[in-house]
């Protein structure tokens, strides 16, 4: 918590600083290398670390175990990247000197629907990890209370979208600011507003509940309040999402800990073989995690243009932009503690506590 917490004011506001000029005395090469740091090392990891769950037999099981669970975990993800090669092989995403409609095509598909995936998975994500802390308060909160938690970070992500859509209607992403003239942005504005408050009135509500451990009810208020700050930078100006992201990238890297590190395995198959031994050798596999970044997400890429043909590195490019959707749909289903198998697997990793009760209750 100490390090998902402090990631805000450690990064976040930091680099929300230097983007919006106040304090920063940076010259632009090293605000460059440091924006690259960041989102290499924090960024494009996270999506790479995604994929560490298929190094688990178990996983894998549950994985083949029916159709449904091949098309989501298999075919799906592979059809997602396949989809942006040939969006890269076809040149879909190139402004033509002719004709500008397949560059038009692409952005609207890409920037909106792209966008739009982009940012529901963030704020899917606070909202989960959220219930995650509410779930170490040692009294039931009202189940109205997540019904509006979430529907407050849609509301947040319908103004985060119409901020981004000022740009694209500029056709320059730093005119993608908060407008508040909008008749939309004001709806959406006071929805948010009036949800804030019931959320807070629900936390309020459950400090006379709490005879003891009323010091844990802050753990995921806090974290509330720094999510919601976080989110309102995009709404601020798209410009400031990379520096609002710093929560996200750093807690799904802790909460991914357990998962890669501490997941029960077999060591009969090969792929458990492979994952005992990383976690043994855990600085190579950030290492390697780090390269495959760097190499393939990251500057990497424009390194590579030097000695492989250009269309093999605009290819390249374009299954980076293929990996985050995939991210963006595997993380849709791989935290559902409602399906059974995720129930019995990660319930003893995040909340060894209720495992030993619910193993007590039972015998």
């Amino acid at each position: 918590m100490a390090v998902i917490f402090g990631s805000f004011f450690v990064l976040c506001v930091p680099l929300a600083t230097l983007y919006l000029g106040t304090t920063s005395n940076a010259s632009p090469a090293s605000w460059l290398l440091l924006s690259q740091i960041y989102a290499i090392g924090l960024g494009y990891t996270h999506f790479a670390i995604t994929f560490s769950i298929y190094l688990n037999s178990q996983n894998l099981d549950f994985f083949r175990s029916s159709p449904r669970n091949v098309a989501v975990y298999f075919v799906a993800p592979i059809l997602i990247l396949s989809t942006w090669f040939l969006i890269g092989f076809f040149g879909i995403n190139e402004r033509t000197a002719g004709s500008s409609t397949a560059f038009l095509s692409y952005l609207f598909y890409f920037a909106l629907l792209t966008k739009l995936a982009d940012y529901l998975h963030v704020v899917r994500q606070s909202f989960g990890v959220l219930q995650l802390f509410k779930r170490h308060v040692p009294a039931p909160f009202p189940y109205w209370m997540r019904r509006t938690e979430n529907s407050f970070f849609i509301v947040l992500l319908i103004l985060q979208l119409l901020t981004y859509t000022e740009g694209l209607k500029a056709d320059s992403m730093n005119a993608a600011r908060f407008n508040i003239d909008s008749p939309y942005t004001q709806i959406a504005l006071g929805l948010a507003v009036v949800l804030f408050l019931v959320v807070l009135l629900g936390y309020v509500s459950m400090a006379p509940k709490l005879a003891t451990g009323q010091r844990r009810l802050l753990v995921p208020l806090h974290y509330f309040l720094l999510q919601t700050a976080s989110a309102c930078l995009p709404i601020y100006w798209s410009t400031l999402y990379l520096a609002s992201l710093a929560m996200h990238y750093v807690e799904y890297h802790v909460i991914m800990y357990p998962r890669v590190f501490q997941a029960p395995v077999e060591s009969g198959s090969a792929v458990d073989r492979l994952s005992l031994w990383l976690r043994s050798h855990k600085i190579v596999f950030y290492v390697t995690l780090g390269t495959v970044a760097y190499l393939f997400m990251g500057n990497g890429v424009e390194r590579l243009s030097a000695v492989l043909p250009l269309t093999v590195t605009w290819l390249l490019l374009n299954l980076f932009n293929g990996v985050t959707i995939a991210h963006y749909f595997i993380e849709a289903f791989v935290w559902k503690f409602g399906e059974p198998f995720y129930r019995q697997t990660l319930t003893p990793l995040y909340f060894p506590g209720s495992a030993a009760r619910a193993k007590l209750v039972k015998a």
